[in-house]
Order: C-alpha cells, then sequence, then structure tokens
C-alpha cells in the first residue's frame, strides 16, 4: 500500500516541473507544468500504480468533498493518457497539469495515516452500533470545517455531544430520574417523568452539571453547542448567521472536551 508521502517524493523524482520547481496550489489552480507525450508512458504507468494503491481512507478523511473530486479528475485524465499511448497512441499528449495536481493535494492536505475510528474512546456508549456512528460523525467534522460546511458540523458535533452526556447519566440512573421528579420534568400527555432519553440536549447539560458529571466551564461550551445547534432546527426563530464557523468549530470544540474528559 502506498503512502502520500511516497507517492509525492516518486513524482518529485521525475522531470514534471520546469527547472525543477514543484507546482502549488494557488487559488484551487496548480501552477507550472509542462507537456507528456508516448514517451512518459513508463513514468505515467508508475504513478497510477502508486495513486491506486492509496490507502482510499486517507483520501476520504483528509481531502473535502472539491478537493476529491480535482484529485479523481486529474488521476482520470493521466490515466486516459496511459491507456492511448499503452495502445500505440503516439499523437496523444498530456499536460502535466494533472500531474502537478496530484502532488499539491497529497502532499499539502494528507497524511499518510488514516487517523483511526474513535471507538476505543467512547467505552461508555453500550450500544455498539450507537458507538460507531459517534466515531464516524467525529471523524467526518474535520472533513466538513475544511469544506466550509458549518451547518452540517454544527449539528453533527452538537448530536456528539448529546450521545456522550445521555450515556454517562445513564450511569447514574436513579439519580437521574430523582431529579427529573423534582425538578417536574414529565411527560405533557401522561404526567410520568421523562427517562433520560427523552429530555434533549438542554436538559442534559443541566442534569450532567447537577450530578457532577460535568464542570461549569463544560456546562457552558455544551451549552454554546445546544444553542447554536437549536438554532439551526426547523421552526425556530433563526438568529442572523446562526451556523457559521463560529458556531462550528464551537461545537466540535465541546465534543472533543467531552472525549478527552472520559478518555481511557
Amino acid at each position: 500500500m502506498s503512502k502520500p508521502s511516497e507517492v509525492v517524493r516518486q513524482i518529485e523524482g521525475l522531470t514534471v516541473f520546469p527547472n525543477g520547481v514543484p507546482g502549488t496550489l494557488r487559488n484551487g489552480q496548480v501552477l507550472l507544468h509542462e507537456t507528456w507525450s508516448s514517451n512518459r508512458a513508463g513514468s505515467a504507468g508508475a504513478i497510477l500504480s502508486s495513486v491506486d494503491a492509496l490507502d482510499t481512507r486517507v483520501i476520504k478523511q483528509y481531502l473535502t468533498e472539491t478537493q476529491r473530486a480535482m484529485f479523481s479528475e486529474a488521476v482520470e485524465t493521466l490515466r486516459q493518457a496511459h491507456s492511448a499511448w499503452s495502445h500505440g497512441d503516439h499523437a496523444q499528449s498530456i499536460s502535466t497539469h494533472c500531474i502537478t495536481t496530484i502532488r499539491a493535494l497529497l502532499k499539502d492536505y494528507c497524511q499518510d495515516e488514516a487517523t483511526p475510528i474513535a471507538v476505543a474512546d467512547l467505552p461508555y456508549i453500550t450500544d455498539p452500533k450507537l458507538k460507531e456512528d459517534i466515531a464516524r460523525d467525529l471523524t467526518s467534522l474535520p472533513r466538513l470545517l475544511a469544506d466550509e460546511q458549518w451547518k452540517a458540523a454544527t449539528v453533527i458535533a452538537g448530536s456528539v455531544v448529546e450521545a456522550i452526556l445521555l450515556a454517562k447519566i445513564e450511569e447514574q440512573h436513579p439519580k437521574a430520574i430523582a431529579l427529573a421528579a423534582s425538578r417536574g420534568w414529565t411527560s405533557k400527555k401522561t404526567g410520568a417523568v421523562l427517562q433520560p432519553d427523552e429530555w434533549g440536549l438542554e436538559l442534559l447539560i443541566q442534569a450532567a452539571t447537577h450530578l457532577q458529571i460535568i464542570t461549569d466551564t463544560e456546562a457552558r461550551a455544551c451549552s454554546l453547542a445546544q444553542f447554536y445547534r437549536n438554532t439551526i432546527h426547523p421552526g425556530v426563530a433563526r438568529i442572523r448567521n446562526a451556523a457559521n464557523e463560529g458556531s462550528a468549530y464551537s461545537a466540535m470544540a465541546a465534543a472533543k472536551t467531552l472525549i478527552v474528559k472520559w478518555k481511557p
């Protein structure tokens, strides 16, 4: 299996760049390229073999949706040219723009290893499927932030906060139910005391603070995530620019604070 740094070194070892200067990304465009023809079929094939051997999880984790589209287009351009050369089309030539794009995306954005899904960091989540879902959400957050998908990142991070608080409160279930009863957290239809999984994030934060599961500082971070998430929900009066970079990073910070707090 290839690593991004290995592919980068391989490309940089070829005469791809004018005056030996590597191409770089600027405003989404790759600079400094030349032309390859059929006499470079061997080099093109070697690059393709290495790219095809990359761990796809690395590409999915570190490149945004837009960057992945650029990467795929560049690889396909090189692949089509290599196929033409392999079938004797010596008139075919391509700009090495596609090769410098591959190099720049791998060098500037990708690490050599995909970050493992943080299932091991969530031992207090007893439902295996829920644990995998939360871990998958956590893994997706850096990509959403890089792609400036502020609304999605805010909602997902808020849901992670809610799931973690619920799991920790369930560890003190009798105390939690007693607290709900004392505060009148009951069903409007039946009058029965609401179970923790019926509380919602706001009440979970209140209960976690009262039961000393989280500190006041952690509660404020969680409340900020809850506030921003609520302003996004349909039917809620929206605050100007509710889902923005600040809301996304604030919600993610709250989620990461809780994960680190109980990390094994």
